[in-house]
């Protein structure tokens, strides 16, 4: 699958050979601002650029702005590169940030790779439009192809995240789908009538037998384990104990919640496992947590009252959850006698999509729908609550997120992303 050419770059640097070697570079990582073209001559400007690991946060590499040489000749050989790019101001800290990868070391070799970059707890226009959507499904597949499709109809639009293109000739699905769900490199559409995948390594389709009534699971939310297994959970038009638990290996098999749910919020958390609340019966209070190995759920012993229409994510075994009026923290080793804290009240009231905490602080920015459709965000700085404005409207967005990257589709031709100077 091919992508068009980027055509809209800041300035590149060098990667060039640990130990010198000769004049011309092996590679090229193109730094490059979408159509925030501000974003690095701003004050304060950054001084040099630092690569890191996603993985374990190692530096690979150093570079004094506007121009410097990167030595990444030893990363080169590894088998999956997956960086983080930070541009810094005089002090250290991060004013921009961007991904490059996952991305076979061999392939980046004599290439040049473009990487957004953008500031910091601010959203960014990807480079190139898509079909503006109103509430579309998206999805990130292969973590490189952002798919989005929306239930009036099989067309789609493929973002490809790792050329910072969408592709000239996107496929279409062979059902037009309420839910997306990916594995691997395929997606699994969900419609009223049944469901089939879609592979995008060779077009390829096929019928699937779910395991539960599709109605369980139209306009569901998802949520990735350590292990590769996906949960689907929840439908908007009826409470359901239902869930659609997918292996890595793309096998189906349903599951179920101690507590009939509407539309739930769900996160995974390493170490403890699946997390789902909301939308249930306030009465009940549960946050059910469903342990990675698919044993039976257990509620956790909080006695806060959680009605519907919440998002939820984690720092750490803190579990953050928002019903776009306040911000609660929940310490989810608690076992007995739990009391949840009051992170922030007062916000703008909106129905939440998702909340991002921004790791090693009290702050998060927080994604929501206002009553009039349009999608909206706030950010919470020690209890203090400001407006975080996209770049442009848009009207019913949804989103899609993986390695610490956030993305934001519909109601505008524009994909949008927020940088976080930290990785969850």
């Amino acid at each position: 699958m091919r992508s068009p050419s980027l055509s809209r770059c800041l300035f590149l640097l060098p990667l060039v050979a640990a130990c010198g070697g000769g004049d011309t570079p092996s590679s090229v990582l193109s730094l490059v601002t979408g159509d925030e073209t501000d974003a690095f001559t701003r004050t304060p400007a950054p001084t040099e650029v630092v690569v890191l690991k996603v993985e374990d946060g190692a530096e690979v590499a150093r570079a004094t702005l506007p121009r410097g040489d990167l030595a990444l000749a030893d990363v080169l050989n590894e088998e999956l590169l997956n960086l983080r790019i930070e541009a810094r101001d005089a002090s250290g800290g991060p004013l921009l940030v961007g991904f490059a990868g996952p991305i076979q070391g061999s392939e980046l070799s004599g290439r040049a790779l473009p990487v957004l970059v953008s500031r910091t707890f601010e959203f960014a226009r990807l480079p190139g439009d898509v079909t503006s959507r109103k509430n579309p499904q998206v999805a990130v597949v292969d973590r490189r192809y952002l798919a989005i499709a929306d239930e009036t109809s099989d067309t789609t639009d493929l973002y490809d995240l790792l050329s910072l293109a969408p592709l000239p000739r996107p496929p279409k699905l062979p059902r037009a789908p309420k839910t997306l769900v990916p594995t691997g490199t395929k997606l699994i559409v969900v419609s009223d009538s049944g469901a089939s995948t879609f592979d995008l390594a060779d077009s390829t389709t096929k019928s699937v037998s779910l395991p539960l009534d599709p109605s369980e699971i139209l306009g569901a939310r998802s949520a990735v384990g350590s292990n590769g297994v996906t949960l689907v959970v929840g439908n908007t038009t009826h409470a359901s104990t239902k869930i659609l638990r997918v292996a890595k290996d793309g096998t189906l098999s349903a599951l179920d919640l101690a507590v009939p749910r509407l539309h739930p919020a769900i996160t995974f958390v390493g170490g403890i496992g699946f997390i789902i609340v909301g939308g249930g019966d306030p009465a009940a209070a549960t946050i059910e947590v469903l342990p990675e190995d698919g044993s039976a759920t257990f509620p956790l012993s909080y006695v806060d009252v959680i009605g519907a229409n919440v998002a939820t994510n984690a720092i750490g075994s803190t579990l953050l959850l928002t019903d776009g009026a306040s911000v609660r923290s929940f310490d989810l080793t608690c076992r007995t006698t739990c009391v949840s804290r009051t992170w922030a009240a007062a916000l703008v009231p909106f129905r939440p999509q998702t909340i991002l905490p921004h790791p090693g602080t009290d702050r998060a920015t927080i994604v929501g729908t206002k009553d009039d459709g349009e999608t909206v965000a706030v950010a919470i700085d020690n209890a203090v609550v400001t407006a975080v404005p996209f770049r442009v409207p848009h009207f019913g967005a949804t989103y899609a997120s993986f390695d610490g990257r956030h993305y934001f589709v519909g109601g505008a031709t524009k994909v949008e992303t927020i940088a976080l100077p930290k990785l969850p």
